[in-house]
């Protein structure tokens, strides 16, 4: 199968062969058939060590996210879709910040797997419950990523950047 490649980080990850780098020879790749590389990866999160909540650094974390909010789901602040319930998900009634010792992103495409430390991730504890996991120290980034997959429909890598800063 050949991949259009609309994320670098997983073609230069996966052994893939991949469609031209050409908007029109992608467009031409999907129509025969072939799939964005996005879409064929799977991505889960290992979370490991103790978890703790109520920590100095979980309760700062909560208290910028809940500070952040209402900028973080304004429809206007990127051009891809939000989830329909996205300002409900940051709620600190339906949203965990937990401190772990480490995140290990876990990402899989047929029998080929890659684990990465990252210092953040978010993860559905319940029908309407998630909690983020995070290290100490952490990435701005990575916290951007995961409030990102909360929040899109389809979080990219400015996004990430700008729900971190």
């Amino acid at each position: 199968d050949i991949c259009i490649i609309d994320s670098s980080f997983f073609g230069r990850m996966f052994p893939v062969l991949q469609a031209p780098h050409e908007s029109d020879l992608e467009d031409f790749y999907a129509k025969l058939g072939s799939t964005y590389i996005t879409k064929r990866v799977e991505k889960t999160f290992e979370v490991i060590g103790e978890k703790k909540q109520k920590t100095s650094l979980t309760n700062d974390l909560i208290q910028r996210i809940q500070e952040r909010r209402p900028l973080l789901v304004s429809p206007d602040i990127t051009s891809r879709p939000m989830e329909a319930n996205a300002s409900t998900i940051l709620d600190d009634k339906h949203l965990d910040v937990i401190q772990v010792n480490t995140v290990k992103a876990v990402y899989s495409l047929g029998k080929s797997v890659n684990k990465q430390n990252v210092t953040c991730c978010a993860i559905a504890t319940g029908r309407k419950k998630n909690a983020i996991y995070v290290t100490d120290p952490f990435d701005w980034f990575d916290v951007g990523s995961a409030i990102g997959g909360l929040i899109l429909q389809r979080c990219q890598l400015e996004d990430s950047f700008f729900f971190g800063s």
